[in-house]
């Protein structure tokens, strides 16, 4: 199961970039892929009989429903940055939550970085410049780079 889920994971952004080559809407994409993913989750949360959705109190499933429009903000910012950036700059900006996490645990919590983590998010940060210093002239491109680490 996680070799498929790797390799399902894989191939989601050429996959999405086949699909708006052929003229489909990134906003269409995002939401069947949601709409694929959505139906599983539910029918797995049900059939496994701890009954996770029955259960929830109201501020629970307030934070549900939050955590579900952020990922769908992160779906559709993602598969539109694809329509104007390259795949793997799409990806590598999309992917950088870690250095959120540990920029945000800093400024917000308190939480002083660790050498390893500075250093870490300090490469995450050359290398992401290093990939989007090819685009500086061409501000569609640099659209869909912003696109890609909104989401």
């Amino acid at each position: 199961m996680l070799l498929l889920g790797v390799v399902g994971v894989s191939w989601a952004a050429p996959l999405i970039r086949l699909a708006l080559d052929d003229g489909a809407p990134a906003l269409a994409i995002a939401a069947v892929r949601l709409s694929i993913a959505a139906p599983v989750m539910v029918g797995v949360a049900t059939a496994s009989g701890t009954d996770d959705l029955r259960g929830l109190r109201r501020g629970q499933a307030g934070l549900l429903l939050l955590s579900g429009l952020a990922l769908a903000a992160h779906f559709a910012l993602w598969v539109a940055s694809l329509e104007r950036t390259s795949i793997a700059t799409g990806v590598v900006l999309v992917t950088a939550q870690p250095i959120f996490v540990s920029l945000g645990a800093w400024l917000f919590l308190r939480e002083r970085p660790t050498r390893p983590v500075v250093i870490g998010t300090a490469i995450a940060l050359a290398g992401a410049a290093i990939l989007v210093s090819d685009d500086w002239g061409d501000l569609g491109t640099q659209w869909g780079n912003l696109l890609a680490l909104l989401g």
